[in-house]
């Protein structure tokens, strides 16, 4: 099916990744009224739904990107906004470049390629302790080989994608065993050391450019980009 993309890109400073949550963080207090931009209810928790608006440093450049319900939201963002206060420090002038397409998403005839461009919090605390049984050595990463790991983050990504096909009132129409070549990294999420990973995966799938998986996709994890096997 056809799903709508807004990608919004802020030019003319550069950001670190990092910054991706305190630029949600600024744009959620500024719009508050609009609870699909921070994903917390009235009554201010945090609701546990796919977020269709999410937010990312992309080279140095922060992206918002919207899908489906989120996307038109941007242009509000476009219009509006004049500046970033990030961390005590105002950013102004900044280039705003918004655009919106319609793209693909759902069931693939044949198996489509994707690149983690920012590292994929893949692990709960649950299934961490389950995948370090089978090693996991963070100072000598190497692609994940082991079966049973493997057998995890494939599945693992596939509820990844279930869990967006929902927001998006989409049923998967097959079953997915997706190639995964990934190897572990350590990232701060929360001033925490997490274990992500980065790498490639193929599925027979069409997913649109630069939303996330995983753990955390809004403040920036999990960011994906087609590109063309080799194979």
């Amino acid at each position: 099916m056809k799903v709508l993309l807004g990608v919004l890109r802020l030019t003319g400073q550069e950001f670190a990744q990092r910054d991706a949550h305190k630029i949600r963080g600024y744009i959620g207090r500024l719009w508050e009224e609009y609870d699909l931009l921070h994903n917390h209810g009235g009554d201010g928790c945090l609701q546990y739904r796919y977020p269709l608006v999410q937010y990312k440093v992309l080279q140095r450049i922060p992206h918002i990107i919207g899908l489906g319900e989120g996307a038109p939201l941007l242009a509000k963002i476009f219009l509006e906004l004049k500046n970033l206060r990030i961390g005590g420090q105002v950013y102004e002038n900044l280039h705003q470049e918004l655009s919106h397409y319609e793209t693909e998403f759902g069931d693939a005839d044949e198996p489509v390629s994707y690149q983690f461009v920012t590292p994929w919090l893949a692990l709960n605390q649950e299934n961490y302790h389950k995948f370090r049984r089978y090693g996991l050595e963070l100072n000598k990463p190497a692609v994940v080989q082991h079966e049973v790991q493997l057998d995890m983050l494939q599945s693992i990504l596939v509820n990844n994608i279930i869990a967006i096909a929902k927001s998006l009132k989409y049923t998967l129409q097959q079953r997915h065993k997706p190639q995964v070549v990934v190897e572990p990294c350590e990232v701060q999420f929360k001033n925490q050391p997490m274990v992500a990973f980065k790498g490639f995966f193929q599925i027979n799938f069409h997913l649109p450019d630069l939303i996330g998986l995983g753990k955390s996709p809004a403040r920036g994890f999990g960011t994906v980009k087609r590109f063309l096997s080799e194979t």
